[in-house]
């Protein structure tokens, strides 16, 4: 059940489905409280320390009702208020979204790896070109299992993919990599 959720902390932002993790650093702590624009009845929630679950359905609500072209970047986001309401305004309209969620998100520190942890290699890459040969091997691979398996050499030489098409021929692909 919480995995349909958004957990927000002071400095980060973490979802997961279970099975990949998207962890969003907001070194400043996120839009300062007293720039979003004061909306009557809306107060905004302190967070410190603690973690806040948000629903996806709530969050995706709020994204439809952000303007994407505002006057000032604050409005671009949405106000996390007290009584598990997200806010949002164009400076016209206000609009207020519950998210409250009970349960507790999976301890994403636990499998998140440590600063001091051993890198065996750092490689950076495309992410257009890897999703093409995904989508790739997701169209001609084995539909029932689509796994592909990553070999990396080192940082300067090409990532190879590997996997299998539906009627087992071998699939090799090649990506090369990027300065980073």
């Amino acid at each position: 059940y919480t995995l349909q959720g958004i957990a927000i902390e002071k400095d980060c932002a973490i979802v997961t489905d279970g099975h990949i993790m998207v962890h969003l650093e907001n070194p400043s702590g996120g839009q300062a409280d007293e720039y979003f624009p004061v909306t009557e009845g809306n107060v905004a929630r302190v967070i410190d320390g603690t973690q806040v679950l948000v629903s996806a359905d709530a969050a995706l609500a709020a994204l439809k009702t952000i303007p994407r072209k505002a006057p000032s970047p604050v409005l671009q986001t949405a106000m996390l208020a007290e009584g598990d309401r997200l806010v949002t305004t164009d400076l016209e309209n206000v609009q207020s979204f519950e998210h409250g969620m009970g349960g507790k998100f999976p301890d994403w520190r636990a499998v998140m790896p440590k600063a001091d942890a051993t890198v065996a290699v750092t490689i950076g890459f495309n992410a257009k070109l890897m999703r093409q040969l995904c989508d790739y091997f997701i169209a001609n691979g084995d539909s029932q299992a689509p796994i592909i398996k990553l070999t990396v050499y080192d940082a300067q030489s090409a990532m190879k993919l590997e996997g299998t098409t539906k009627d087992a021929q071998a699939i090799t692909a090649l990506l090369m990599p990027c300065r980073i």
